[in-house]
């Protein structure tokens, strides 16, 4: 998503449902969207939305995550929440550099809307999307309490959306406080502001592989107007490049116009059912390609992305929730820091 609040209409972001991705081609039925990557899931022991076992910090604030909706199991993480009168759910997108509302959801709270000059919005695959604003709202996350009050960036959004009742976007590094580290545990299915020393603490004691061994700088130059996105450099097929860590993303992906992209090429399935932000986006599947992030190595399966980065954020792709799931992710006012405890490979036959 790309906003500014300056006084002239400028990029500013890249923006939230990154792309959900089906594999072989079929139609999403929900954001379960079940593709080639095998996912184990965390005990429930690890989904109770404790940050960790092996230290004592008390978080200031801590939210549960859930990999669900109305019942039916998804690849993407929500957080519950009560915008206006209403509970509902956000996804929640480190690859959005806003919260960002659901149009259909700001219409069902009935508040007024306006258009603004000065915000700019593009997609994950540097698609301009209409926007504007919703007046006086607040947004609040379940157990962490208000988030956000002003008036949100909307865009209208694809029908499953709605369908599924998802709000919008929740860019979980906005909630974090200069001087505070922000945790956010994808294996643990939960969210908490902790001290700097607590999230080093978790860190060290967390296993798996580190993606980088300096905290990862965001791709937003320092005078942009929004929130961070954090990138990652990564070697693929001997190629080197920097995708962003996209948690709105079901599938890690390259564009196309890369240098990656053009190395790799399409592989056995020459097309899948992919969507973002503005709707169906065309793409293809790589065969699969060895992948270095750091100390972290998996061969895995990129999709394909035919768009282009936006202005804002110089990238060749994004580090998608296939690869995801089992990380701990840290933001804090260093960067982001990201260890996993494995990466599970996407099926190749």
């Amino acid at each position: 998503m790309q906003k500014s609040n300056a006084g002239r209409r400028r990029p500013s972001g890249a923006f939230g449902f990154a792309r959900c991705v089906c594999m072989p081609a079929s139609l999403l039925s929900s954001f379960s969207c079940h593709g080639t990557a095998t996912i184990t899931e965390p005990s429930s022991e690890q989904g109770s939305g404790r940050i960790s076992a092996q230290t004592d910090c008390d978080p200031a604030r801590t939210t549960q995550l859930r990999y669900e909706l109305e019942g039916v199991p998804t690849r993407l993480a929500f957080a519950r929440a009560m915008i206006g009168d209403l509970p509902t759910s956000l996804l929640v997108d480190t690859g959005a550099t806003d919260h960002v509302l659901a149009g259909w959801f700001v219409r069902k709270l009935g508040v007024p809307t306006y258009p603004s000059a000065v915000d700019e919005t593009t997609d994950h695959d540097g698609r301009e999307l209409p926007s504007y604003r919703a007046r006086n709202l607040s947004i609040e996350i379940e157990g962490w309490g208000e988030i956000f009050r002003g008036d949100p960036l909307v865009v209208d959004l694809p029908e499953m959306f709605e369908q599924q009742g998802v709000a919008g976007f929740l860019a979980p590094q906005l909630m974090r406080p200069s001087g505070q580290s922000l945790i956010l545990d994808l294996e643990r299915s939960a969210i908490a502001l902790v001290s700097a020393t607590c999230a080093r603490s978790r860190m060290e004691n967390a296993p798996g592989c580190w993606m980088s061994s300096q905290p990862l700088r965001s791709c937003v130059p320092p005078n942009a107007t929004v929130g961070p996105i954090f990138a990652a450099t990564v070697a693929i097929e001997d190629r080197w490049g920097r995708l962003v860590i996209d948690t709105g993303s079901t599938e890690s992906d390259v564009f196309e116009s890369s240098a990656i992209g053009a190395n790799i090429g399409p592989g056995q399935h020459p097309s899948a059912e992919a969507y973002v932000a503005s709707g169906h986006s065309p793409a293809s599947v790589a065969n699969p390609s060895n992948i270095v992030v750091g100390e972290c190595r998996v061969t895995q399966q990129l999709v394909i992305d035919p768009g282009r980065a936006g202005r804002l954020c110089q990238r060749d792709g994004a580090i998608g929730m296939d690869l995801l799931r089992s990380c701990v992710l840290v933001v804090d006012d260093e960067g982001m820091s990201a260890r996993c405890s494995r990466f599970v490979a996407s099926r190749t036959d």
